[in-house]
């Protein structure tokens, strides 16, 4: 975080789907559909030749996934498996660990599933993890393991579980890249760590002690981690634009150097100058570096001076049109016509 590409701006707004449309959005790039239909499942077998599995195992990497809870959970083992990933593994079908009460433990799955890859030239890995979920109770056996590290904190024991919980994911990715280190492959590899969605389980109260910005209205409990790291950066870079899950594929087939057509991905790159940033929220509200607008109200708030009624109008229509588009490039399959698969 401290050595990578730091976005002080990014949101993984709450979906109804909550993880699973977190998940789709930052896997395909698109809105996802708002109904009772979870897009990641109804999506399944639609082409898409930008997912990153896709686009990198027709550039010779072996591709991997994990995620330590349960393959049937949202689909994820018969999704997968259109996606012709060399292995996959899961909680109880690859990986033996504990996993109940959408708990398991990151540095688990870390230490069991690291020696499939590490030593390939060319891979994609691609961790669900898990141990960062609520709840933040006492049921939290993840957490339990490590919440003695907290005795010396003055914090609500929902935000001490929290922060245990996590420091079970921060042990895996100290596993992964000290093994990257050891195998001569750090330098050589990306990092992109994305959260799905906030921590909905915690109050704004609690969100508030540890956050540096108040997450005590619509927009701002919102906002999530989003983290690019390689060790070869040269120096640390923070970004300040307004993005979302939708962003993070465009953003990382650029820095790959990986050609797709900008006009077929709903997200933008993060770090082209020809995009100010954008967030859209499931209600059609929007926020970015210019102010906040809210559908609920009909009210625009502005963060800089002079921003007229023309500018919000057209940005309202071009939420509306990224929704639009979105749906229908899913319903009828579009990449399908578009690339003749």
């Amino acid at each position: 975080k401290n050595e990578g590409i730091s976005f002080n701006n990014y949101f993984s707004p709450k979906y109804p789907a909550s993880t699973a449309d977190g998940e789709y959005m930052l896997e395909w790039g698109i809105l996802p559909i708002l109904s009772d239909v979870y897009s990641l499942i109804d999506m399944v077998y639609n082409v898409n030749p930008y997912l990153l599995p896709r686009q990198l195992k027709n550039l010779g990497y072996s591709t991997y996934a994990y995620h330590d809870y349960f393959g049937y959970y949202n689909h994820r083992k018969q999704y997968f498996s259109t996606l012709n990933f060399n292995m996959t593994k899961y909680c109880q079908d690859g990986i033996k660990m504990t996993c109940d009460r959408f708990h398991g433990s990151d540095i688990d799955m870390m230490e069991q599933t690291i020696g499939d890859y590490i030593n390939q030239d060319k891979f994609f890995a691609y961790y669900i993890t898990l141990s960062g979920h609520g709840s933040y109770d006492s049921s939290n056996f993840v957490a339990n393991k490590h919440l003695s590290k907290l005795s010396g904190y003055n914090y609500p024991s929902s935000l001490k579980y929290y922060i245990a919980a996590n420091i079970d994911f921060d042990l895996a990715m100290e596993k992964l890249i000290s093994q990257l280190e050891a195998a001569n492959k750090l330098d050589d590899t990306l990092i992109v760590v994305s959260s799905d969605h906030s921590p909905y389980y915690l109050t704004d109260y609690q969100m508030n002690i540890r956050s540096s910005v108040d997450r005590s209205n619509n927009f701002d409990r919102n906002r999530g981690s989003l983290l690019i790291y390689n060790s070869k950066l040269p120096k640390k870079y923070t970004i300040d634009k307004y993005a979302m899950n939708i962003d993070v594929l465009p953003t990382v087939l650029n820095m790959l150097g990986i050609q797709y057509d900008s006009r077929l991905i709903i997200g933008k790159d993060i770090m082209a100058s020809n995009n100010e940033g954008l967030v859209v929220f499931p209600d059609r509200s929007w926020v970015n570096n210019t102010g906040s607008y809210s559908v609920s109200t009909g009210t625009f708030t502005p963060f800089v001076d002079n921003v007229d009624d023309k500018y919000v109008s057209k940005i309202n229509v071009e939420v509306n049109e990224k929704f639009q588009v979105s749906s229908s490039m899913q319903y009828n399959n579009y990449y399908k016509y578009v690339f003749g698969e």
